[in-house]
């Protein structure tokens, strides 16, 4: 829980301080009298693209929630949930590139991790007829990995604040190994267990379009920050979970929400080069439990580019 609050506060410092006033512009050199020819416009230099590769640390736990009728040993269909969760916690090896496209300012980056053991449980209730409760499912090791990739393209700026709008793409698969598998009922009370051997796979992807904003602060000639602050109200979430072994077709949900996401980079300038470290945080919820999908994950990590 204390991680997961220190990714609220760097949520929130990120928009208090890209939301701070500018500092003042350096005063306006007077026009000279008796001058009335104007200037020459000086068109500015393009930036030339710049690039960082890193590796973080990202301790990431998402969940599923999904009610569809269904049955357990019963010939109708009963109300029944079922739920999947994850810790995904990962070594990621990341890209980014900045660059520009006519007057646009873009930023393309992308993740990608090894295969790791992970943590995934994946479990369905039945409200049997006769007001039987039956819990049926597992809490296993997981071989998860994932990848991202995201676009943004700036949209302006107003006093240091530039806005911007972008698209992203998250993807984690999990291979469920062998494990106990637990039924527990409630009329009568009992709890039974077995060795389950049957092939489950699942992929999530989350789909986002983003809106935000960044700002970024120099302290002398080689240190700059960056903060960038960016919220998804239209999330959509599809789980994909594959068991070859009891139904022929993979059995897809979907689930819409809300997703925010901040980050912090810091980074000094040595020559050409530049090296620094980043702080991100991401958080993500449902409009209705029915079918509903959250996630919170912190990480961080050391960059080095030019």
């Amino acid at each position: 829980m204390m991680a997961m609050d220190a990714g609220a506060l760097l949520l929130l410092a990120s928009l208090a301080i890209a939301a701070a006033p500018a500092a003042a512009a350096s005063p306006q050199t007077p026009e000279r009298s008796g001058t009335s020819a104007a200037a020459p416009a000086v068109t500015a230099a393009p930036q030339p693209a710049r690039w960082a590769l890193g590796v973080e640390y990202r301790r990431d736990r998402f969940d599923y929630r999904f009610n569809n009728p269904s049955s357990f040993n019963t010939a109708e269909l009963v109300p029944h949930v079922f739920e999947q969760r994850y810790d995904a916690d990962n070594i990621w090896f990341t890209g980014r590139v900045r660059f520009m496209l006519g007057h646009r300012a873009l930023e393309t980056e992308g993740g990608i991790t090894a295969t790791a053991i992970g943590v995934g449980s994946d479990y369905d209730t039945f409200y049997q007829p006769d007001g039987n409760v039956i819990v049926y499912g597992t809490t296993a090791d997981t071989d998860a990995w994932s990848w991202r990739a995201a676009q943004y393209v700036g949209l302006g700026s107003w006093r240091g604040i530039v806005f911007r709008a972008g698209y992203s793409y998250h993807r984690d698969h999990a291979d469920f190994r062998p494990s106990d598998t637990t039924i527990v009922q409630t009329k009568p009370p009992s709890s039974t267990a077995f060795w389950n051997t049957d092939r489950e796979s699942t992929i999530s992807e989350v789909h986002e379009i983003r809106l935000g904003l960044e700002r970024t602060f120099a302290h002398g000639p080689s240190w700059r920050a960056r903060l960038t602050a960016d919220v998804a109200p239209t999330t959509l979430a599809r789980l994909t979970t594959i068991l070859p072994d009891k139904y022929p077709d993979p059995v897809v949900f979907i689930a819409k929400g809300l997703s925010i996401n901040a980050a912090l980079h810091v980074a000094r300038q040595i020559g050409r080069w530049h090296a620094g470290a980043t702080l991100s945080y991401a958080q993500a919820w449902s409009y209705q439990e029915s079918s509903a999908y959250h996630r919170k994950a912190l990480s961080g990590g050391v960059v080095i580019g030019r």
